[in-house]
């Protein structure tokens, strides 16, 4: 069997995202596991105290680890979550979808750039669209149910700029060419798709991410960092097939 190797940034961000998500999951479900428990206990006394209640019992997604995750009202206290937060993932989509940008996304732009720029690129590529998020929940949220905010969608967002970059006329194939697309379109589409999910799931996190991650990284690519499309790439002309 291949052994997978990974350039040192890429391996430290990967290893990062699946254990920050794993572990939010994991803490999650015990807090729901405590909280059922907790209202158990509170029924059975009132029954034997004639005044039985109704319980009430959240959805495990609706509880929140604030020192790993954005949470409206607690982020002065654990500033470093505008960091960690885009690494916590609880969408199964976008957890596959995050994870393989990291894989192979991350690896590839690592191998162009260098690890102090794919650093730096991660830096930009978290911090700002999570103050961003920060600032629309304060102007438009609601102190009395605090929104989480988390996810790689910014992630994501910023290296789809950077294969519309680096490897603009390339194609993306998925099942057995069936579907075929140029990477430079890819952008686009997933701002579309993400727009379209805030708009009819009531999802503004991942509109919010999606739009500054794109912004954040065309103006940072463009204007900041000077880049070039690699003729060793890594795919062949003809496409990636999924």
């Amino acid at each position: 069997m291949a052994r997978v190797s990974l350039p040192p940034a890429t391996k430290v961000f990967f290893i990062l995202f699946i254990s920050l998500s794993a572990l939010v999951t994991v803490l999650r479900y015990w807090a729901y596991v405590l909280l059922v428990a907790k209202q158990q206990q509170e029924q059975q006394e009132s029954a034997i105290s004639g005044s039985p209640i109704e319980p009430v019992v959240a959805s495990p997604h609706n509880l929140y680890v604030p020192y790993l995750t954005i949470v409206s009202g607690h982020t002065i206290v654990y500033p470093w979550v505008i960091f960690t937060a885009s690494f916590v993932e609880h969408s199964l989509v976008y957890f596959v979808l995050t994870g393989a940008t990291l894989f192979y996304g991350a690896k590839y732009c690592e191998n162009i750039w260098g690890s102090k720029e794919l650093v730096l690129f991660f830096i930009i590529q978290t911090v700002i669209p999570n103050i961003s998020a920060i600032v629309f929940y304060a102007i438009f949220g609601s102190p009395e149910s605090p929104t989480t905010v988390c996810g790689g969608v910014a992630i994501v967002s910023g290296f789809l700029v950077a294969f519309k970059q680096l490897i603009p006329e390339h194609n993306f194939v998925l099942f057995k060419d069936a579907i075929r697309f140029k990477f430079k379109y890819l952008p686009a589409m997933f701002l579309l798709a993400n727009t379209m999910s805030g708009i009819f799931f009531g999802n503004a996190v991942w509109a919010i991410h999606a739009w500054t991650g794109f912004l954040v990284s065309w103006t940072y690519l463009r204007f900041y960092r000077i880049s070039y499309a690699d003729p060793l790439l890594p795919f062949s002309s003809h496409g990636i097939s999924s």
